[in-house]
């Protein structure tokens, strides 16, 4: 038995040579071993490769191929030696901060990372500032005092604060003078708690994502990967394309670094393809418990007085700042300042805090809900269970749903839901009907196959059956017509294990600069490894045409071209 690949009849491959520091093109069609006189494999480096094939250069950043003569043409781009550190990427010779936050590092060649191995002071963030173990330092409000702990943790006195104004999250003591932010103005206290600013005009800097840069400086864009520059009151940045994802908090983080989540016990990272995967972990258990509340050491959260604000110690204690509160206390205990908003289970009523210590309520006009879960609609605010049967949600005013995640009796399906025992559990196995049993166990039975099938990429599969998408990385459902929807996430390319795709160009540059034709039942793509001609996805890898099956070779080259044939 011989297995030859058809002919590609889009097959012109481009091959890109630098050689004497000319840039060459060649273009033609490669015998194989399918046709007579054609060279069958070429050796490189003490292996054999198929003629066509691609491998990398013994330089470790060239590539080669196989030529249809036995030989071997490779690439001649320039190796520069990196180092991969911290999720970032570094070139040889380049120093940079090690992940301590005390000792530096180089970039040494043969891709090694070498650091300094200094001993390093604990540290703890406070108001947006770094102290040192040891250190004592204001707590913003303008009467107590915090220290800062070992494993970065800050203990604080919980005095009484009379007078003192706040200013952007902290609080200012009377007669106190900051910088407003702007880099030319300042605010002062007044004892009447407002703060007093300046009305300079700034004519010499920049204001930046929150911060204020001097005229004729450069810093990191929000990005993470670009650099941006202040000229004469002007902002300007590069406009890289940066490998990386954007987390809730606004932040660009690289490829393979954490990214920071509000979710307990749960670990982020940012994957090759601008997503980000988060992964839960074994949590702790809570050490400080408040109002019926559990917390974490470094957990901060209010006093329920609505103006002053707690934080969990590594003993366990709570602390609490001890500000004069003025306001009314609402119908679920919390406590809300004058001119305040106060909760209200009543629909489409907003209920104010007024100077007397009363509540008053107005009725408004509905709007749109603006949270959907489990094809249910909700507003902000409102409450309502989980579809795990014993969770609680709830609809926030950003349109997300927070729900709590106690441990709940029952069975988690393969989509990751809890479903109660006795109830019927969804399953992608076809033909097959699932129910959750006691103490939390799926039992699936086979049950006749009935409805329509799908055909796609050489398969059958049931109406309701989910399977995996020619490209590898998207997931396709078979639906009750006998039609084929998929997924459409971008999918990390990967020439030699494209069977079904004739590249024209290696890359989008060459792309740019060439013309072609995609043969009849073949469609043109083109992504970032290049550009060429894919066949359908109901045409299998190959077709058998092996005695007594007699095939159609003409008619198979015609609907799938890219496609083998068993002879």
């Amino acid at each position: 038995m011989k297995l030859c690949p058809t002919p590609r009849t889009s097959g012109r491959r481009l091959l890109v040579l630098m050689a004497m520091g000319a840039l060459t093109l060649f273009v033609g069609m490669g015998a194989s071993d399918c046709e007579p006189g054609g060279a069958t494999t070429c050796a490189y480096d003490g292996s054999n490769h198929s003629v066509g094939a691609t491998f990398p250069s013994t330089d470790g950043c060239n590539t080669c191929s196989c030529l249809a003569t036995g030989e071997v043409a490779c690439t001649l781009k320039a190796c520069v030696d990196t180092c991969a550190y911290g999720g970032k990427t570094y070139l040889a010779g380049e120093t940079f901060a090690s992940t301590d936050g005390c000792n530096t590092c180089s970039c040494e060649a043969g891709g090694n990372v070498a650091c300094t191995a200094m001993a390093c002071v604990g540290t703890c963030e406070f108001g947006g500032k770094t102290y040192t173990e040891g250190q004592s330092f204001p707590a913003g409000d303008g009467c107590n005092t915090c220290t800062c702990g070992s494993g970065g943790t800050v203990a604080c006195t919980g005095l009484g604060c009379v007078g003192g104004c706040d200013f952007k999250g902290g609080r200012v003591a009377v007669g106190d003078t900051v910088d407003l932010g702007d880099g030319c103005n300042i605010c002062t206290c007044l004892e009447s708690g407002d703060m007093a600013c300046t009305g300079v005009a700034c004519t010499s800097g920049c204001n930046y994502n929150g911060q204020w840069h001097a005229d004729q400086t450069y810093f990191d864009a929000a990005d993470g990967c670009n650099k941006c520059s202040c000229d004469n009151g002007n902002i300007s940045c590069t406009e890289k394309a940066c490998a990386g994802c954007h987390g809730d908090d606004g932040g660009f983080y690289p490829v393979g670094a954490s990214v920071p989540t509000t979710q307990k016990c749960t670990v982020c990272t940012c994957l090759a393809v601008g997503e980000i995967e988060c992964l839960g972990t074994p949590c702790p258990p809570p050490v400080c418990e408040y109002n019926g509340e559990y917390g974490w050491p470094g957990d901060t959260f209010p006093a329920g007085d609505d103006c002053n604000t707690c934080t969990c110690l590594e003993s366990g204690q709570v602390i609490c700042t001890q500000m004069a509160c003025n306001g009314c206390y609402g119908p679920d205990g919390g406590f809300y300042a004058v001119g305040a908003s106060v909760p209200t289970d009543q629909k489409c009523t907003v209920c104010q805090c007024l100077a007397s210590g009363e509540i008053e309520c107005l009725g408004t006009p509905c709007p749109p809900p603006v949270c959907e879960y489990n094809d249910e609609q909700a507003w902000p605010g409102d409450t309502f269970p989980a579809g795990d049967g014993c969770n609680t949600c709830t609809c926030l005013e950003s349109g997300q749903v927070v729900c709590t995640l106690k441990a709940c009796a029952g069975c988690v399906g393969e989509d990751g839901k809890t479903y109660p025992v006795g109830a019927w559990v969804p399953t992608d196995k076809p033909c097959t009907d699932c129910t959750c049993e006691a103490p939390g166990k799926v039992t699936c039975l086979a049950t006749p196959c009935v409805g329509p099938q799908c055909k796609y990429n050489g398969g059958t599969y049931w109406a309701g059956e989910n399977f995996p998408a020619q490209d590898g990385c998207n997931t396709c459902f078979c639906g009750q017509d006998g039609d084929v929807s998929c997924t459409e996430k971008a999918c990390a390319c990967d020439p030699d294990a494209e069977w079904y795709r004739d590249y024209v160009g290696e890359s989008p540059e060459i792309c740019t600069l060439i013309d072609f034709f995609c043969p009849a039942n073949t469609t043109y793509f083109g992504n970032a490894c290049g550009c060429g001609c894919e066949q359908s996805p109901d045409c299998p890898v190959y077709f058998d045409c092996m005695p007594p099956s007699p095939c159609d070779e003409k008619a198979i080259k015609a609907e799938c071209p890219y496609s083998g044939i068993v002879y």
